[in-house]
């Protein structure tokens, strides 16, 4: 069974023996396999972690699913659950949608630099 693309440049479909559904990529690629969450995980890791919280809220799902995606927590979602998330990086690859700042670290606030009194002032 085949499924529409849900990246460009990729053809999905869905082994019958085992059910699993892989992305066969095209191009300078062309003859290469890769399993859709795989590619989805990879997708996420290189956008980094600093914007997962604010491409779910774009695309939709859970704060907290691209963080469990990325770190294996989710092994076998439905397709219904990351569909949404490789709709809107299909969007951002045709330039449709943009990928949202990274989110600034709570550990890395600015620091308020004072000036050093004198002794005995």
């Amino acid at each position: 069974m085949t499924l529409s693309p849900m990246f460009l440049g990729v053809s999905c479909t869905v082994c019958p023996s085992d059910g699993l559904t892989t992305v066969s990529l095209m191009g300078q690629n062309a003859g290469m396999s890769t399993p859709i969450l795989d590619q989805l995980v990879q997708r996420l890791k290189n956008v980094g972690h600093s914007r997962w919280e604010r491409v779910a809220e774009a695309a939709g799902v859970s704060k907290t699913l691209p963080r469990k995606l990325a770190y294996g927590d989710r092994t076998d979602p439905r397709i219904s659950t990351v569909q949404p998330l490789i709709d809107y990086f299909d969007a951002v690859d045709r330039g449709e949608r943009q990928l949202p700042n990274p989110e600034p670290s709570a550990g890395h606030s600015a620091l308020v630099e004072r000036s050093p009194t004198k002794a005995g002032a």
